[in-house]
């Protein structure tokens, strides 16, 4: 639960505590009571002692504490109930995706039925947040996606600009990988493919790179951007929202 938790990058909804989003704690909760309830388990006591504790009656008697414990289960079920009825409304509505605060107003009360759309589209138990991967330049993906890239300059919004766009000059990357960002960094070039990042002098020759290891820790999935950090070192950005801390080792060899 750590590593999930780490994970979260302040990239959800609802309140942070601790830096872990309270649809998080959730689960931590649950798993909380989970555990509670095996320790009870452990150490109640033997049917026949419920039996001696009933001492022939068909229920056991209500006390005090009996009645709080029943009054405040029922007052959170209530609120429960009554929060998702005013944010949700009742079938066939839906909760949105992108919720918004929880209001008596009917201004703000949203009750919508846009859940349904698509999620039968694919066959998958994440529904429709089964995003499918970008079109990559080293993964093609326009037709999983159902978009069509039309690569005609006359049909690009710059074709309706009066001043006329002209190649200077054009020059050959020397790199064996489809290249899926290319950046200027610290008087360098810095090139990256799906887990491959190179890095070239001013005439696009590749003078050193390295291939990442995607599973290491955080997950990378895969490459989509490669910032300067700090004075020497660089931030490596997944599309799964991960990021890596990286510098050059001049020492580094294949074995390492």
């Amino acid at each position: 639960y750590g590593n999930h938790a780490h994970r979260d990058l302040d990239q959800g909804f609802g309140l942070a505590v601790f830096g872990i989003h309270t649809y998080f704690w959730a689960e931590v909760v649950f798993w909380a009571v989970v555990l509670l309830l095996g320790v009870i388990f452990a150490f109640a006591p033997k049917f026949n002692a419920f039996e001696a504790e009933l001492n022939g009656e068909k229920f056991r008697k209500y006390t005090k504490f009996s009645f709080a414990a029943v009054l405040i289960s029922a007052i959170i079920v209530a609120s429960n109930v009554f929060q998702a009825f005013v944010s949700t409304g009742v079938p066939p509505y839906v909760g949105q995706g992108d919720p918004v605060r929880f209001s008596l107003n009917p201004k703000y009360i949203i009750w919508s039925k846009e859940g349904w759309n698509g999620l039968w589209q694919n066959i998958s138990f994440l529904g429709k947040r089964d995003v499918k991967a970008p079109d990559y330049a080293f993964a093609p993906a326009s037709e999983k996606l159902g978009i069509k890239f039309d690569n005609d300059i006359n049909n690009a919004p710059f074709a309706k600009i009066n001043d006329e766009l002209k190649i200077t000059n054009e020059q050959t990357i020397n790199f064996d990988k489809a290249i899926n960002t290319l950046d200027y960094i610290n008087n360098e070039f810095v090139a990256s493919s799906k887990w491959d990042v190179a890095f070239l002098d001013n005439n696009f020759s590749v003078k050193e790179g390295f291939e990442l290891d995607p599973y290491f820790s955080a997950s990378i999935d895969p490459i989509i951007g490669i910032i300067p950090y700090m004075n020497d070192k660089f931030i490596l950005m997944g599309s799964n929202k991960s990021f890596l801390r990286f510098a050059k080792n001049p020492n580094a060899s294949e074995e390492d």
